[in-house]
């Protein structure tokens, strides 16, 4: 990437955990200008950006069969789901330049790396963990059986330089984060969670419409947890 970002700043990130049904995931980017990018990995030297149709249906099946999906998954067809869902948002492609890899001998390689002129806004998958034994409920750790729902990531401070810090809250995608969020917030409110011993109120927002169908998720289940 073309900056560097966040904690590897030593100046952290914004986040903000959610979980929407696949329309209204959907409908949070109507009207806005941005383009879906994929960011730290490799693509094909013919890619320029994402299907804006292919993560969105990239979600309903994340949402279906991962979510709120009762059959189990091996880990290759659940990450094969998942990655689709992973990926930056731009508030402007032209703010992404490429860069094409070599090989020892300098020959160019069929694929290419992805360098943002500006930082952009991540989308994962984030994770409730629930531990009986310790009554404790976070949703800071990388628990994969506790997937339930999706996280943007901003970071707060850029380097172009290594050295020099730049605030973010500059930048125009800043401006696009809050947007995605006053948006979510406009239908959702903070999530509670009923457990066997008592109510919790771990920091993520959801919807009215994505309440009902995420209590089918089996981690909740099984755990006999209860999200309102």
């Amino acid at each position: 990437m073309g900056y560097f970002a966040g904690l590897g700043a030593g100046k952290g990130w914004s986040t903000f955990n959610f979980i929407l049904t696949p329309k209204e995931f959907q409908e949070i980017f109507d009207g806005l200008t941005y383009a879906f990018i994929k960011t730290g990995t490799r693509v094909e030297n013919d890619y320029i950006e994402s299907n804006k149709k292919d993560i969105f249906e990239g979600y309903e099946i994340f949402f279906n069969q991962i979510l709120i999906g009762q059959t189990a998954l091996t880990k290759e067809k659940a990450w094969s789901i998942e990655r689709v869902i992973r990926v930056s948002v731009t508030d402007n492609i032209d703010k992404v330049s490429f860069r094409v890899c070599e090989n020892e001998k300098k020959e160019i390689l069929p694929f290419k790396v992805l360098e943002p002129t500006e930082p952009v806004i991540n989308i994962a998958p984030f994770y409730l963990s629930w531990s009986v034994e310790q009554e404790k409920m976070s949703v800071a750790y990388f628990d994969t059986k506790g997937v339930i729902g999706l996280q943007l990531s901003f970071p707060k401070y850029v380097s172009f330089n290594y050295s020099d810090y730049v605030e973010t809250s500059v930048y125009k995608t800043a401006e696009l984060y809050d947007i995605l969020i006053s948006r979510i917030k406009e239908i959702s409110k903070k999530a509670k969670v009923e457990t066997p011993i008592k109510l919790y109120k771990p920091n993520f927002w959801i919807s009215t419409n994505a309440i009902q169908p995420i209590n089918q998720n089996r981690y909740l289940k099984e755990n006999k947890l209860k999200i309102q």
